[in-house]
């Protein structure tokens, strides 16, 4: 099964939003987590410019995250 190069793409775009959002913010002494927002909606799919064409596969990829942050942080502190 050959991979499909938007999806590396579609990553890439979501990799240069974050590091050029997190930049800005750094820069204009904000918190970062402002500047991956602010990169978040840029490459939004409401907004003109570059988007994620396949929304399905990171909606699956912020589920793990967000799964994976609760339960390691439920072992953590059941220690």
């Amino acid at each position: 099964m050959a991979p499909d190069p938007q999806v590396f793409r579609d990553l890439a775009y979501v990799f240069v939003a974050a590091v050029l959002g997190g930049a800005a913010a750094w820069l204009g002494r904000q918190p970062l987590i402002l500047g991956y927002v602010v990169g978040g909606i840029l490459i939004g799919p409401f907004t003109p410019g570059p988007t994620v064409s396949d929304l399905h596969v990171f909606e699956v990829f912020a589920e793990i995250g967000s799964r994976s942050a609760s339960s390691s942080r439920s072992l953590i502190c059941c220690e």
